[in-house]
């Protein structure tokens, strides 16, 4: 027996939940299906970071540089395990291309205004529904404490100032003013006060529990294995024994995207990025403030009474496992700026270890588009690190799109099929 609604989305993450809570908003009956537990997703364990400070793009000028001589390290913020994959190589070309001065200019004005039309609706979310998630704006800092940090961290703020974004280049001193009670090993820093942070997998259970209770329905547990098109529509989502359909179909399963495309001749280019968090209880000593660590690229987030240490970039493929060496790299980088948080108290007091994937584009921009030979299919992935500070405007832009056809945005940008010629 076929389930139909007005829209299908594929995917109950934080991308997937925001689209079900603007189409809700705007009228539509909606069915979102899910693989299962939320504390197993993508959006539930990261560093919980609304960066409006993160306006560069993953492909920007010297990356590539930088990027080979960390890619031999299996212990350093971004490594690439060897192997073949004709994928892997389209996408790592058309990533060189991207790495462009003129390219990463007008990527960063497109991620400077989607970051900060998405904090502005994480906080109008919070008003509105009265959502309790843990989102503060304190900021963000990002702490230097060698001569090439703080070079990386002086740049950022003439690019910050160039665009229009509030950064401040502070001193050690005026570091150890907004967190006193940490012994801070630093020579400075940028502060970004336009920043904020929430606790993921709280965000996700208020979502869910705001839209269960205004009729949106919840198909958990189920895999999409199959997509089916007849005359330019997708007319059948096939999810284990269930089928279903819709007028409309979100596709917003991350790095799992690609996978369902090809049953209906479709095709982006995505790749999987595996990211770490450690998550710890009870620590004496804490930031009131997120930091993130410039040299070693790893972010530390206050999450509720918790803290919470999240980095690397793993292009692996879809392999869950955890590699306990790039673990230990994000918790044997702390001591270098936090001089109170001893590493052998932290591995032993046994912190939650968690790997998801982040969908990767080849540009640093997110695919949020339609498809020009399937008219009822919106797409909604490759987000990367963003998936969390991008996921309100990215489900406003959704509904926009289906419902007026007139989003908010110029959505050319992010169109899916931008590397397919």
């Amino acid at each position: 027996m076929e389930n139909r609604t007005d829209v299908i989305i594929i995917g109950g993450g934080a991308v997937g939940l925001c689209c079900a809570y603007y189409l809700w908003k705007k009228g539509c009956t909606v069915t979102v299906i899910d693989r299962g537990n939320p504390e197993l997703a993508s959006s539930s364990r990261n560093a919980g970071l609304i960066v409006p400070s993160h306006f560069i793009p993953l492909a920007s000028p010297g990356v590539i540089k930088k990027g080979i001589k960390w890619m031999f390290s299996p212990e350093s913020p971004f490594y690439i395990r060897p192997r073949l994959s004709a994928n892997l190589a389209s996408w790592l070309l058309k990533f060189r291309n991207a790495c462009s001065e003129k390219k990463a200019s007008h990527s960063m004005i497109v991620l400077r205004d989607l970051t900060a039309t998405s904090k502005e609706l994480y906080e109008e979310m919070v008003k509105v529904e009265d959502m309790e998630f843990g989102f503060e704006s304190r900021g963000l800092i990002m702490l230097h404490k060698t001569k090439e940090g703080e070079q990386e961290n002086l740049r950022m703020t003439d690019m910050a100032s160039d665009i229009n974004v509030e950064a401040q280049f502070l001193g050690a001193e005026e570091i150890q003013q907004l967190e006193p009670k940490l012994k801070l090993n630093t020579s400075g820093g940028v502060f970004f006060p336009q920043d904020s942070h929430l606790e993921p997998l709280k965000f996700l259970m208020e979502m869910k529990s705001c839209l269960r209770k205004n009729g949106v329905v919840f198909e958990e547990g189920l895999e999409v294995t199959k997509l089916t098109s007849f005359n330019g529509k997708i007319s059948g989502v096939q999810a284990n024994s269930k089928s279903f359909s819709a007028e409309e179909i979100v596709l917003a399963a991350g790095a799992w995207s690609q996978k369902l495309l090809s049953d209906i001749n479709l095709r982006i280019l995505l790749e999987p990025a595996k990211g770490y968090s450690i998550t710890f209880n009870n620590l004496a000593e804490k930031p009131r403030i997120p930091f993130l660590l410039t040299e070693a690229k790893v972010a530390v987030t206050p999450i509720g009474e918790r803290l919470r240490f999240a980095g690397t970039l793993e292009l692996a493929g879809l392999d869950s496992t955890i590699n306990q060496r790039r673990v230990m790299a994000i918790l044997k980088a702390v001591p270098g700026y936090f001089a109170d948080m001893d590493i052998s108290k932290l591995t032993s007091e046994n912190g939650k270890i968690w790997a998801g994937f982040r969908p990767c584009t080849p540009d640093g921009l997110p695919y949020i588009g339609r498809f020009s030979t399937i008219n009822n299919l919106t797409i909604a992935t490759g987000h990367a690190m963003l998936g969390m500070t991008l996921a309100p405007v990215t489900g406003k832009l959704i509904s926009e799109l289906i419902i007026e056809n007139r989003p908010s945005f110029d959505l050319q940008p992010l169109n899916p099929e931008r590397f397919n010629n």
